[in-house]
């Protein structure tokens, strides 16, 4: 049998799975050269609401606001997004300020999908070439080549045949005796015997390539399936990016191509022009609003921030329209190493200035100052944070002179603070527990909340926890010393700490209920000044969505009390019971519902009967009305009513009107009308 040659061919088709000529089309590059500003849509929205009178805790009449949000979203160079945002809000409210904002924020999210776009769209065609037309068919061959040698040696026919002829061979004397065709047949029998053997070769060369190409198959096809698994997932995720590098470059991309493709810029976590609210860290800067430039990247274990601009620290300073406004600026970078959600070390250097809580002062002063942060993620579900600050500010604590220090003490304890902040998480028994405990010198400031001068020590602790098979799950905590505001008089001790616990039972097909008991504040206007009341309140709650037919069905009920009396708070229900029941039936057109609410304190009793129907009048339209029916103290009944609708308008937007009379308890022990009329437009631009 003549020997059949290795296939050339098939050699030539599999060389690049080991040398390193495999290249991916120079047309990838031209695809970043491309320089347009392309628009993606974007809104407008606008609302406006009236009420003629506001609830209990202070008093106002024919309160009007408008507002007004437009966002646009565009992308420069098919690369970089950007979100371009204006609000606006005018109100006749003595106690809201009107303002305006303008900011232009990268859009981080909308960034890492393009890139994850672009990463598909090219490596798509590496994984069509990871697919090589010729490894399989090659395979088929070489199968079919090797099944038809083991054949014809495994035959019955084949190997009576070689044994025969091996048995003439050795016994060629014998045979000569007795048969007078020796040499014909004896040759007949050589020629067998290494033809049988050049097949037996044959077959072990197929078998071997059979093996060879077999592997680089198996190994082919994991490799496609695993750069599609990875296309197909989270290409922003840290190690799917290093392994679809690794592919590429096995097979010949260079490093720099594979950098154009990712582009450093994916490592950009925030930068925005405007107003920003910027989250540092607890004892620099949190929670604070900057209106000017924000810049975070966090990229190859390199981190790095920077903001500067106008800050307005009094974070609910939107009750303070004819408050005297000083002005605040603060400067701030950070540079570190590592991830930012991750194990990392930061160093924060911030100066700025900043008004200091004091009756006296009147102008903004120099606070500068630096930290230190340890993160520390330990086996993906412990976390461990310290930090540690140094400021230099005016001393308060002698006297109300305000002395502004020229340089760092770094062994004035007053000027330190620290922070430490502790998380984890056990899979195996469902629980996630937590602690933070922060200490503050009496003279230490930053830019996170306001900081009275006086040393303070805060912390809480908390737990999550789930049980029977996460039927039931329970949140507890306790904290102390909460956030404070010096511009909003406080009606709770220093030394208080608030409590919160709430327990939680869901299964499906069964009534969800949830009971807690939580901390709880409200706004109340005391001769021109604004108090802010803190109490407890409970909390308990039925819920259930059944099928009734046609229908689908649900039923609330909810029970609260709140602790708090006449003297620390200005709604008119302190320290009352309140039960409110709600009854809903949502039909294929239409949903009725019915509820029911009481409220008592053993001075007052308000009941009120809610009863509501809402339809679809076109495919996108809906009309809404119900009436309202409200007694107090069994002495006064008034009759409400309620109506909205929403229309959708083709090529124009939607529309959404919303009127209400209702009545609302007056201090007198009567019911006092309140009308709410509200009208709001919304346009979405693709």
């Amino acid at each position: 049998m003549k020997r059949v040659n290795s296939f050339p061919l098939l050699a030539k088709d599999t060389s690049h799975y080991y040398s390193n000529q495999y290249k991916i089309a120079s047309h990838f590059s031209n695809q970043f050269s491309k320089s347009t500003l392309q628009f993606n849509g974007g809104s407008i929205n606008y609302s406006w609401n009236y009420r003629s009178g506001v609830d209990t805790p202070f008093i106002e009449r024919d309160i009007s606001q408008h507002m007004l949000n437009i966002e646009v979203n565009v992308t420069v160079a098919q690369k970089i997004p950007f979100r371009l945002t204006y609000f606006q809000r005018e109100s006749n409210s003595s106690l809201f300020r009107d303002y305006r904002d303008f900011r232009i924020e990268y859009n981080e999210s909308e960034f890492q999908r393009l890139r994850a776009d672009n990463v598909r769209r090219y490596y798509k065609q590496l994984l069509e070439q990871l697919k090589n037309p010729y490894i399989k068919p090659a395979l088929n061959v070489t199968e079919y080549r090797l099944s038809k040698y083991t054949h014809w040696l495994n035959d019955s026919s084949v190997i009576r045949e070689l044994v025969e002829s091996k048995e003439l061979m050795i016994n060629a004397s014998t045979f000569c005796a007795i048969n007078d065709k020796t040499d014909s047949a004896l040759n007949k029998a050589k020629a067998f015997v290494i033809n049988y053997n050049r097949v037996e070769e044959e077959n072990d060369h197929y078998k071997k390539l059979y093996d060879s190409l077999f592997q680089v198959y198996i190994n082919n096809q994991k490799e496609v399936r695993n750069l599609q698994l990875l296309l197909n997932g989270d290409l922003n995720d840290l190690r799917a990016q290093e392994e679809i590098d690794r592919i590429a470059q096995k097979h010949g991309i260079s490093k720099s191509f594979i950098k154009q493709i990712a582009n450093a810029s994916r490592g950009v976590q925030s930068l925005a022009i405007g107003r920003t609210l910027p989250n540092f860290s607890n004892l620099t800067l949190r929670n604070t609003n900057v209106r000017g430039v924000h810049y975070e990247y966090n990229y190859h274990q390199l981190y790095a921030a920077v903001v500067a601009g106008a800050i307005d620290l009094r974070v609910r300073d939107f009750v303070y329209n004819k408050a005297k406004r000083v002005p605040q600026s603060l400067i701030s970078a950070r540079l570190g190493y590592g991830e930012i959600k991750g194990t990392h070390i930061i160093l924060t250097m911030l100066k700025g200035k900043k008004q200091l809580p004091s009756p006296n002062n009147s102008r903004a002063v120099g606070i500068y100052g630096f930290s230190a942060e340890l993160q520390k993620i330990v086996g993906r579900n412990h976390l461990f944070r310290f930090e540690v600050a140094q400021s230099a500010v005016p001393e308060m604590t002698a006297s109300t002179a305000q002395k502004e220090r020229g340089a760092f003490d770094l062994k004035d304890k007053k000027d330190r603070a620290y922070s430490i902040q502790l998380q984890s998480n056990f899979p195996k028994t469902r629980s996630k527990v937590y602690a933070n405990y922060e200490q503050r010198g009496i003279n230490y400031q930053a830019f996170t909340y306001y900081h009275s001068n006086a040393a303070s020590i805060s912390w809480n602790i908390g737990l999550d926890q789930y049980l029977y098979r996460k039927n039931v799950h329970l949140q507890a905590s306790i904290r102390k010393n909460d956030f404070c505001n010096p511009y909003i008089q406080q009606k709770y001790s220093a030394n208080t700490v608030f409590k919160s616990v709430v327990l939680s039972f869901q299964k499906r097909r069964w009534p969800g209920i949830s009971v807690g008991y939580l901390p709880s504040s409200q706004y109340a206007v005391v001769d021109s000044l604004v108090v802010e009341n803190r109490y407890q309140i409970f909390n308990m709650t039925v819920k259930h969505q059944y099928q009734l037919g046609a229908a689908k069905g649900s039923s609330i009920l909810m029970f609260n009390r709140f602790y708090n009396d006449v003297q620390d708070s200005g709604f008119v229900y302190f320290n009352s019971t309140n039960y409110y029941f709600n009854q809903s039936f949502l039909f294929a057109s239409h949903t009725a519902n019915l509820s029911i609410a009481r409220t008592a304190n053993g001075i007052n009793t308000l009941n009120v009967v809610d009863a509501g129907v809402a339809t679809k009048v076109r495919k996108q339209d809906a009309l809404g009305f119900g009436v309202k029916v409200n007694n107090l103290n069994r002495n006064f009944t008034k009759i409400g009513f309620y109506a909205n609708t929403q229309i959708d308008i083709p090529k124009v937007g939607a529309l959404n009107l919303l009127l209400e009379k209702g009545y609302l308890p007056a201090w007198n022990q009567t019911l006092r009308k309140n009308e709410f009329y509200s009208i709001g437009f919304t346009r979405y631009f693709k």
